[in-house]
């Protein structure tokens, strides 16, 4: 079976247990009948998607769909002597997806996340206060949401020219990152169309009875992103 990867954020993830809603991109695998290997994770940052990438080109993954987020989020190493990071040192565990599965965080060495989770403490307790009182002035006084969106943008230009020089086949998302120029890349999802990071039928929590999901969307939104992404990749096979 082909092998198709999912990377990014909350928007792109699956979650475990799907408690009734399936992501588009679990949907999409089963109707192709591809391996889906989720590597998504709730308040990624770009440079953890960029570990993805590097973890799909690693397995030498068929097929990649890749949603991008945005540059209000921090990496913080827990391992300043550490000269290469991957994804596996990248913390996964306590984000009730599936790509915790596919991603064993043994060994912590870099936190990723939104400031948000960060500060209130979800997900991990790796962070001591005071690492947490300097991010809160890095915000107030030194961090600039424009110039770390450019600088995304570049390393994740990286990554996708790397898949294009492994001839893997991917869709981008841009997501967050829709303001910066994506022309040169072949997939991209359509302007026009619904895209999972608008939100488009609102929260899923709307529903009656509630439903949670870390994917933001409710499940006939997802048939709809799923349609999209097939239409978008015909060839796929």
């Amino acid at each position: 079976m082909k092998k198709f990867f999912s990377l990014g954020d909350s928007f792109m993830t699956t979650d475990c247990p799907d408690d009734g809603i399936i992501s588009f991109s679990e949907l999409y695998a089963r109707r192709r009948n591809f391996t889906h290997v989720s590597l998504a994770r709730p308040g990624a940052t770009n440079f953890c998607i960029r570990l993805q990438i590097d973890c799909a080109l690693d397995a030498q993954a068929d097929y990649v769909v890749i949603g991008l987020t945005s540059s209000d989020r921090f990496d913080i190493s827990l391992d300043p002597q550490n000269q290469l990071y991957q994804l596996s040192d990248v913390d996964y565990r306590n984000y009730r997806c599936a790509a915790e599965q596919h991603v064993t965080s043994n060994d912590v060495k870099v936190i990723s996340d939104t400031f948000n989770n960060l500060i209130e403490k979800q997900h991990t307790d790796l962070l001591s206060d005071s690492t947490l009182a300097a991010l809160k002035h890095y915000i107030s006084y030194l961090h600039t949401p424009a110039l770390q969106s450019q600088k995304d943008y570049y390393m994740i230009c990286n990554g996708l020219e790397c898949l294009i020089k492994a001839n893997i086949p991917f869709v981008l998302i841009p997501g967050w990152m829709s303001q910066h120029n994506w022309n040169w890349v072949d997939r991209v999802w359509p302007s026009t169309a619904q895209t999972p990071y608008a939100m488009p039928y609102g929260p899923s929590n709307w529903e009656t009875p509630i439903r949670y999901t870390s994917t933001h969307n409710p499940a006939w939104a997802h048939e709809e992103f799923c349609q999209i992404l097939f239409d978008l990749t015909l060839d796929w096979a």
